[in-house]
């Protein structure tokens, strides 16, 4: 090859070289800056939906706050665009500030019954680096979220016996219950209070037509009066409260929402409304004869007298004494109203005689004329004796119970109780006789400075909740029902834990209503 062709050759390659880098040039570094726009927005993206995600839980939160729904919906978008907002910081990798349309931005839907659906929508504008070369100077990147916010149904049971007064617990006890409500909405979820003591009151039948505080505008019953009446004194009625509590569930009938009690106390359980057997001997005048087993829970047998009413047992489990009226009202401020003493220390009318005792000092009035046979249920046919849980052993030829069995009895039948109500039995006796309701849960709360020997039992509550374990995390719960729902129970301490005890069970309610 000379010379001259060699020089042609190489100015020939030299430009098939340029015309190479120029092809290269025009299709890679697009691709280039393709990848790097695309890896910015996948970058504010995933900002932006992490702060829709979010507002949209901010959003079902905040449909607690006001007295109806108009005021409820216009807190729940206010949350919502505060919160993306504020998660959402303004020039995030060189964007535009986040926009919320002011119309469709944040929907609410209200067309499912029992539930609301929170959609929230936001978007910002991000600057192209690369794309200008294809004359994309930005674009916009969207997201979205839903939530759904289902109503609830709770009645929230108020331990408010005189180990509550005694240990100064009553009125954080009340501070705190009241805090739980707030975080549910009137006119949508449901809500009732039942205290106990010797005596169980409704202080708020269960509606959705309650005001939180004097300060929130609206009409219903003020959560806070009702709350702020009670007085603590008395015994530990546990079966009975959470009875009450499950009769109003079952007369709101609805199955198909989340139907939740919340059962506070500090002690371990010390009355039963039972039907006490009395010989047929027996002076006393104010007594009933039983004429079958199903007409009279507890009593085996027909023709058989007993006397109606609450027993509790003294702090040893050794003796019975009673009685005082099982259940009462509360008046307009939330007080108790009630015939007898609260404390269970005013002997019924006409019962000399009828093995009733007049005071807590143990002294009966006629313990013989007890009849050899303790009632096998309380009058809400739940069992008072169990082995699976506490044996019972009587002495003597009426059942006078031997030492520490009293709180046996007790804890048995409210066990039993709370049992029932997981298997969506039918309510007996109360004003929704032979109706039931399933998918019920109990979530319960433990004070553990009761300042009597009778403070929160660890299993017990357990058993009252369901929950796998004991408060430790790591016992087992003997009672365990794998079958029924399973609700949480938490301890506090003391009165500075209640707070935060009562917020992580409506925390669970709430994380299971969305």
């Amino acid at each position: 090859m000379d010379l001259k062709n060699s020089a042609i050759l190489k100015r020939a390659q030299r430009g098939i070289s340029v015309v190479a880098t120029s092809i290269i040039l025009v299709i890679v570094i697009p691709m280039v800056g393709l990848s790097i726009d695309a890896t910015l927005l996948y970058v504010v993206k995933t900002k932006l939906q992490g702060a829709v995600d979010g507002a949209a839980l901010a959003a079902a939160k905040a449909l607690s706050r006001g007295a109806d729904s108009t005021s409820q919906t216009d807190a729940a978008k206010i949350a919502a665009k505060t919160y993306v907002k504020f998660n959402y910081p303004s020039t995030f990798f060189f964007s535009g500030d986040v926009a919320i349309d002011a119309t469709n931005g944040v929907q609410i839907d209200l067309t499912v019954a029992n539930q609301r659906t929170v959609t929230v929508t936001a978007s910002v504008s991000e600057p192209t680096l690369f794309m200008r070369w294809i004359n994309v100077s930005s674009t916009t990147v969207a997201a979205s979220a839903t939530t759904i916010r289902k109503d609830v149904n709770i009645v929230l049971v108020l331990d408010r016996s005189g180990s509550m007064s005694a240990s100064s617990s009553c009125d954080p006890m009340k501070a705190a219950a009241i805090n739980f409500v707030d975080k549910f909405a009137p006119g949508r979820d449901n809500i009732g209070i039942i205290s106990f003591a010797t005596t169980t009151i409704e202080q708020m039948p269960i509606t959705s037509s309650f005001i939180h505080d004097s300060t929130e505008t609206g009409t219903g019953t003020n959560v806070t009066t009702a709350i702020d009446g009670i007085s603590c004194a008395g015994s530990t009625s546990s079966a009975e409260a959470l009875w009450y509590a499950y009769n109003e569930l079952v007369g709101l009938n609805q199955p198909g929402a989340l139907n939740f009690i919340v059962f506070f106390t500090d002690g371990q359980p010390t009355g039963i409304d039972a039907n006490m057997p009395i010989s047929n001997s027996a002076l006393c005048t104010k007594y009933s004869t039983s004429t079958s087993t199903s007409s009279t829970p507890g009593i085996l047998t027909s023709s058989v007298r007993y006397i109606p009413g609450l027993y509790a047992v003294t702090t040893d489990g050794g003796t019975l004494i009673g009685t005082a009226t099982p259940t009462g009202t509360a008046n307009s401020n939330g007080t108790p109203n009630i015939l007898n003493s609260d404390q269970g220390t005013t002997a019924v009318a006409n019962s000399t005689g009828c093995a009733y005792a007049a005071s807590w000092n143990g002294n009966w009035t006629k313990t013989t004329d007890f009849v050899g046979t303790w009632p096998t249920t309380d009058i809400y046919s739940n069992a008072t004796i169990d082995s699976s849980y506490n044996s019972l052993t009587m002495t003597g030829s009426y059942p006078k119970l031997a030492a520490a069995n009293g709180l046996g009895v007790a804890a048995n039948t409210a066990n039993n109780a709370a049992k029932n109500i997981r298997h969506g039995n039918q309510v007996t006796v109360l004003a929704n006789f032979g109706k039931s309701l399933t998918g019920v849960i109990i979530h319960s709360i433990g004070l553990g400075n009761a300042s009597v020997p009778l403070k929160a039992d660890d299993t017990f509550l357990a058993r009252v909740s369901n929950t796998k374990v004991l408060a430790d995390g790591t016992t087992s719960n003997p009672g365990y029902e794998s079958a029924y729902g399973s609700g949480v129970y938490k301890y506090a301490q003391n009165t500075g834990d209640l707070g935060t005890a009562f917020d992580d069970i409506a925390s669970e309610i709430l994380r299971i209503a969305k």
